[in-house]
């Protein structure tokens, strides 16, 4: 998001990472909406130094990740756009390839589900402060994707049969970003 640096990968060269991508955004008067994204978990988890914003400091990323989410959706809804913030699906504690039939005589797939409380790494700290964060713009949705793949905290890899919503324990398949985005199409009030 706009002012963030990476300072663990040589690449960054200490630029802000999402600059352009946001100014493109916001200087197209076609753009009206914008799903913010991310691996939130992942920011807040790493180490303290990996990522850092430009002209601030602070050494709970917790408390930068807030200050950087309040910062981008300012300016976007400054500029008249409708954000949806969406919040990170579970990681899962499994490997999603045993969830489906591998062979013609393998006549059960593993099981494919899990409590939605199981490696949550700090996710209700985060989804509380987005919701603080949002509470703050009037033209702000949050969507929760989990509730794309969990039911009452039971969350599902895949159908059990042929489909399968993960690829590894954090990246969703095509199938699993399509329940996504079924989720925010509906919670997007578009």
């Amino acid at each position: 998001v706009k002012g963030i640096i990476s300072l663990k990968h040589e690449k960054s060269s200490k630029q802000p990472l999402m600059s352009k991508a946001l100014d493109t955004v916001i200087n197209d008067p076609d753009i009206k909406t914008v799903v913010l994204s991310a691996r939130w978990h992942y920011f807040v988890n790493s180490k303290k130094g990996d990522f850092q914003l430009l002209d601030y400091k602070n050494d709970s990323n917790l408390i930068t990740l807030g200050k950087l989410l309040s910062q981008t959706i300012s300016e976007l809804v400054m500029h008249k756009k409708k954000v949806i913030v969406v919040l990170d699906v579970p990681q899962i504690p499994l490997n999603p390839k045993n969830c489906i039939k591998s062979r013609p005589l393998q006549t059960t797939a593993g099981n494919c589900t899990f409590q939605e409380d199981q490696r949550r790494n700090n996710d209700a700290k985060i989804n509380e402060m987005i919701g603080k964060v949002a509470k703050n713009f009037s033209s702000v949705t949050v969507v929760d994707a989990s509730k794309a793949i969990c039911d009452q905290g039971i969350c599902s890899v895949g159908d059990g049969v042929n489909s399968i919503y993960y690829h590894d324990d954090n990246h969703l398949t095509n199938k699993g970003s399509d329940l996504v985005v079924s989720k925010i199409l509906q919670q997007g009030k578009f």
